[in-house]
């Protein structure tokens, strides 16, 4: 304003930056969380705050998946908050990923989530295709160490950024979160605690006989289911003594089990089974696949095979069930040996010897050359000597007959003649 009352104005604005030469300021508390894409909470990733200048911090998550820098001095520059973690590269990756990726490529389900999408996309080309199916199916039975990409983990912001630029102070209440997912991991149960002993419910029991195998002697090792079931995948660790057990072939049961779906890796016997037909609908008893080894010494099946799930579990896949858990039992021989019957020919009555090691029920059945069964029963025999009598008048016309007792693995059958 002029002595004559004349005025005008102009306008001045003031940028206020971070100090940058001879002094410095605190920088609020960055903190934040860490977690998948179920919302639990990532342990052990490291955070890494740095600039340009070379300044950089380091701070790992706790348990829950929570991180906290605490308070330090900035100078003034921009500063690029960005998460990395490195763990076992197969922990949290199992053939129930598999099944999930076989489904999505077949348009049996959608993936729900954009993390899904990304933790399938196995060769890191942005599409999902079956050389995704291909490459992590090697790698589950470890006939590849790695997958195609430059790291397992991979995290995002809200904005679906993998660093968060930090460009202004940041007070002590706000956070800067981070979702994580590992690749191949499409289900994201890698980094829950306790995640290794995932497996619901009670563990699927595979029954092995508890024979022996004698030195030189190709012998076939049958693991049978011990319920009917429906299932859709399967993942088994089979530890075998190389030194005394030499594996010779793998053989489909009710599992069709080929070469893409088995390795063996030094004493491990890896397989990685998806149901491709939808049609595995077990039933107890029923053989699932088979082992054929020959021994270099005799030695009890027992002390040279097992189940091991130190690498990856062994657990099976229900339709729209939760993983679970699988047991091998082995059980002991039974025998049976049937005679023929007495008298034989015969027009009335005749009897038939049974000799059982054990106390246990079997199927016997007798038929006609034909094909017409004329008995068909379980009975249970007692240890030791057995006696059926079988009359005349459960029988057709004279002729032919086939009496069979199944036990297990033992199918003995033998004819009588009725006059």
């Amino acid at each position: 304003v002029d002595e004559s009352g004349n005025a005008d104005y102009c306008e001045v604005r003031l940028t206020i930056q971070g100090p940058i030469e001879g002094c410095s300021a605190e920088l609020g508390k960055v903190k934040g969380r860490v977690s998948n894409m179920k919302g639990a909470g990532i342990n052990d990733v490291t955070l890494s705050l740095s600039n340009v200048a070379g300044v950089q911090l380091t701070t790992l998550t706790e348990k829950e998946g929570s991180y906290d820098f605490g308070s330090y001095k900035i100078d003034g520059s921009n500063y690029y908050l960005t998460p990395s973690k490195v763990d076992i590269p197969i922990e949290g990756v199992s053939t129930f990923d598999l099944l999930q990726l076989a489904k999505f490529l077949r348009n049996k389900i959608d993936f729900n989530s954009v993390f899904e999408k990304r933790a399938a996309d196995i060769n890191g080309d942005g599409k999902h295709s079956v050389q995704d199916l291909t490459i992590l199916r090697k790698f589950i039975l470890g006939k590849i160490d790695a997958l195609p990409v430059d790291k397992m983990w991979r995290f995002f912001n809200q904005s679906m950024e993998e660093t968060s630029q930090l460009t202004q102070l940041v007070s002590s209440s706000d956070k800067v979160d981070f979702t994580g997912i590992k690749i191949g991991d499409i289900n994201g149960n890698a980094a829950e605690s306790e995640s290794f002993g995932r497996s619901s419910g009670s563990p699927f029991v595979m029954h092995c006989l508890a024979q022996k195998i004698v030195q030189g002697r190709e012998t076939k090792i049958e693991f049978r289911a011990s319920e009917a079931i429906s299932i859709e995948g399967l993942q088994a660790n089979i530890w075998i003594d190389s030194e005394r057990l030499e594996l010779i072939d793998i053989e489909s049961g009710a599992l069709e089990i080929d070469n893409e779906s088995v390795h063996q890796l030094g004493d491990q016997i890896r397989i990685a089974w998806i149901d491709q037909y939808d049609q595995s609908k077990l039933k107890g008893d029923e053989t699932l696949f088979s082992l054929v080894v020959r021994a270099k010494t005799t030695v009890e099946v027992d002390q040279v095979l097992s189940l091991k799930g130190e690498t990856i579990r062994n657990e099976l896949y229900e339709s729209g069930l939760e993983p679970r858990a699988m047991a091998l039992k082995f059980v002991p021989v039974t025998s049976v040996e049937m005679e023929q019957n007495y008298p034989n020919p015969f027009e009335d009555h005749t009897r038939i010897g049974i000799l059982s090691s054990v106390e246990q029920k079997v199927n016997f059945t007798i038929r006609s050359l034909d094909g017409r069964i004329f008995k068909n029963t379980e009975m249970l025999l007692k240890k030791g000597q057995n006696i059926v009598e079988i009359d005349r008048a459960v029988l057709g016309a004279v002729g032919t007959y086939i009496y069979t007792i199944m036990c297990g693995n033992q199918h003995l059958t033998r004819k009588m003649i009725v006059m």
